[in-house]
């Protein structure tokens, strides 16, 4: 099973911010990683929907 992993978003912004990047830019970049990362409940609610070979 995998581990779980915790996003410091505060710190990715300030570390974009530093490496270049506009604090909005930053902040997007944040939004479109969140948007796209699934929680436990996301796996276990695909997982119920998905046929078994039982079915």
């Amino acid at each position: 099973m995998a581990e779980a992993v915790t996003l410091d978003t505060h710190r990715f912004v300030k570390r974009l911010t530093e490496s270049g990047f506009t604090e909005k830019q930053a902040e997007d970049h944040v939004a479109v990683l969140n948007a796209n990362l699934a929680t436990k409940g996301d796996i276990a609610r695909r997982r119920s929907r998905r046929c078994r070979p039982t079915c």
